[in-house]
C-alpha cells in the first residue's frame, strides 16, 4: 500500500530525511494505528508503575519515581 511505501521510504535515512518524508512517514505510523497502539502500551505500563509503586512507603525517592513517569507519558503526548 502506498501508506506502507511512504513509512518504508523514510526509515533508516538519518540526516538524509527532509521534512516531507518525516511528514509522510508520521501520518503513515497514524494511518496504520501504531501511534495510538504505542501510546495505549505507554498509558499501560505507566498503570503498572504506580501500581508498584503503590506497595512502597512513600519517600521523597518515591514522589521522584512518580514524577518521573509521570512526565514520560506526558512526552509522549
Amino acid at each position: 500500500s502506498d501508506t506502507k511505501e511512504d513509512l518504508l521510504n523514510v526509515l533508516g535515512l538519518q540526516d538524509e530525511a527532509d521534512e516531507g518524508k518525516i511528514a509522510k512517514g508520521i501520518e503513515s505510523l497514524h494511518k496504520l494505528g501504531s501511534i495510538d497502539y504505542a501510546m495505549a502500551l505507554a498509558k499501560d505500563f505507566h498503570k503498572k508503575a504506580h501500581q508498584c509503586l503503590d506497595a512502597l512507603p512513600l519517600s521523597p525517592g518515591m514522589k521522584a519515581l512518580r514524577e518521573l513517569t509521570d512526565y514520560q507519558l506526558n512526552r509522549l503526548s
